[in-house]
């Protein structure tokens, strides 16, 4: 009886216990940011995912991914997702609006195996930005997306998430192709059909292009184990501004190479390394402002890097370390090499680079006027006390003249260039007998192409003789061979008159001319120009400081006047 009794009591209990209104649970510190992460996490997927694309050849066969990171519709994916259409170079791109659009394949890196894309058939397209891989730590969130097994019939892409497994990664590929030297491993499930699709951080942006998996020995088909591979979103930016042009680009080689203990055992004569000092038996210290740890990480940073781009290197000698900045040579593209630059592509990118360079508003003046105080140099000497005034006019059109004024401000020697840049002496009062030299002339050369680019003047540019050229870096290192500053650049070249021709090297973030080289093709002689600051004077960004060097001479020239910001490098 007892048992019944209490037993009964307890069910009163509880009824009467139910029948009073509970206050509200607040959920513990934990759950609350595990809801909230959620939410986070929907958001980003919610805004990154019409960005994301579904890749198909012309005839809607095959099936890949991709990303879209401008809003005239510019994508990436990988190289072997597009290779089969190269004949055509034409595809088509699921967007998750439901519709198919027309996709244009245009520079392709078969070594890094990615590829740039642009779609057509709207005026503005959703587009995502390119995070930084290199603040990608183990741990981290990763979502991945695109269209494994073709699933994505409505052109929805899938999403995995998972973390970041490994950074640094090196993939050997077949040659010189396919090669994954700095990759992102993840066990987000990236499956046939992801490759190409982006990975992201969980801020929505983008830090890798998903491309490979390592699948289980003896499993039917490829099918991911919890290991996948995404190329680095920083390696790929050095690479942009030439898939932009529709270029064939090609990955850079030191033309050297090291064993277990980082000694150079392989070296080619007159290869990039050798030029600069390295000799057998030396030992390797630093590549690209890294310290090197191991031979596989040496190729892991090599591989990153364009041919023909300048990277510093620290090696030991006889017991002496030494610094050098190098530039790389190209490595083969192989059976790729006979890809064709489509020169509407490459000469439409040129012009928008030139066009973005921050110049005068229209109507506000007919000519730039700069005085500047040129000291020349000799290469490894002191400076000598041969200081010269020079104003630099410009008119609209292509007209430059370049003056030497005496401490009276008369004009001493006068240099007129006109259009297309071919250097002519004249003026009221030219230096009797004065003969200007083949590096005197270069070095004028590269002054007008800069004048013609800081006027704005793009109608004064022959654009069917210019072409985009690729990429570049402008470093600036110091005394330990270490970078203290670099400025990603795109390469504009421009024919002048006769046989010289300019590159213009323009700062991708910042759109401004940092650097001009001058160029006589029949003998090779070179002048290189420099602007190492930028001042805003009167609303107009004007550069403040540059450097010439030209045959054995360097000038180094500045600009007076009153600066309300300082946009040096």
């Amino acid at each position: 009886m007892s048992r019944v009794l209490l037993f009964g009591l307890t069910l009163v209990g509880a009824a009467t216990a139910a029948a009073t209104p509970s206050p509200p649970v607040e959920p513990d510190a934990d759950v609350a940011a595990a809801l909230l992460d959620e939410q986070r996490r929907i958001e980003t997927i919610s805004r990154v995912s019409p960005a994301v694309v579904c890749i198909y050849d012309a005839e809607r066969r095959g099936g890949g991914s991709g990303v879209i990171i401008d809003p005239a519709g510019y994508g990436l994916t990988n190289f072997h997702v597009v290779a089969s259409m190269l004949a055509s170079r034409r595809g088509l791109g699921g967007l998750p609006d439901g519709h198919l659009y027309e996709l244009q394949v245009l520079g392709i890196d078969p070594g890094g195996d990615v590829a740039m894309f642009r779609l057509t058939g709207r005026d503005r397209f959703d587009f995502v930005e390119l995070g930084d891989s290199d603040g990608v730590r183990v741990g981290d969130t990763v979502l991945a997306m695109g269209n494994p097994f073709l699933l994505a019939q409505d052109q929805t892409p899938t999403v995995t998430m998972g973390i970041v497994t490994g950074t640094h990664r090196y993939q050997w590929g077949t040659g010189n192709a396919l090669v994954y030297s700095d990759c992102i491993q993840t066990d987000a499930a990236i499956n046939p059909g992801n490759s190409g699709g982006p990975l992201f951080d969980i801020e929505g942006r983008v830090i890798g292009i998903n491309g490979r998996i390592s699948v289980a020995a003896g499993v039917r088909g490829r099918v991911n184990v919890g290991v996948g591979f995404a190329i680095s979103s920083n390696q790929i930016s050095r690479f942009l501004p030439a898939m932009r042009a529709g270029l064939l680009v090609r990955h850079g080689t030191l033309q050297a190479t090291v064993n277990r203990d980082l000694l150079f055992n392989d070296l080619l004569e007159d290869g990039p390394a050798w030029k600069a000092g390295v000799r057998p038996g030396d030992r390797l210290l630093r590549f690209g402002g890294q310290d090197i740890e191991s031979d596989n990480h040496f190729a892991s940073i090599l591989g990153t890097y364009p041919e023909n781009w300048p990277v510093p290197v620290s090696f030991e000698h006889q017991g002496e370390t030494r610094h050098a900045v190098v530039r790389l040579e190209p490595l083969s593209a192989g059976r790729h090499s006979h890809f064709d630059v489509d020169a509407e592509v490459n000469r439409r990118q040129a012009r928008r680079a030139v066009e973005a360079v921050p110049s005068p508003a229209p109507g506000a003046g007919g000519q730039l006027s700069w005085t500047a105080r040129r000291v020349p140099l000799d290469v490894g000497a002191t400076a000598t006390d041969d200081v010269q005034t020079w104003a630099y006019d410009y008119t609209p059109g292509g007209i430059s003249t370049h003056q030497r004024l005496d401490e009276d401000g008369k004009v001493v020697r006068s240099i007129r260039c006109d259009a297309d840049g071919a250097a002519l002496v004249g003026g009221d009062a030219p230096e009797a007998g004065y003969a200007m030299s083949l590096s005197e002339e270069l070095a004028i050369a590269a002054l007008h192409a800069l004048l013609v680019l800081q006027a704005g003047d793009v109608e004064a540019i022959d654009w069917d003789a210019a072409s985009h050229a690729g990429s570049d870096e402008m470093l600036e290192v110091d005394a330990t061979g270490r970078i203290v500053h670099s400025d990603l650049l795109e390469v504009v070249e421009l024919r002048g008159a006769g046989n010289v021709t300019a590159r213009v090297g323009i700062c991708v973030s910042s759109h401004l001319v940092r650097q001009v080289v001058t160029r006589d093709v029949p003998t090779g002689a070179e002048a290189m120009l420099a602007v190492t600051d930028y001042r805003t004077i009167d609303g107009t960004h004007l550069p403040g400081q540059i450097e010439v060097r030209s045959g054995n001479t360097r000038y180094t020239e500045s600009w007076p006047g009153d600066s309300d910001e300082a946009l040096g490098p």
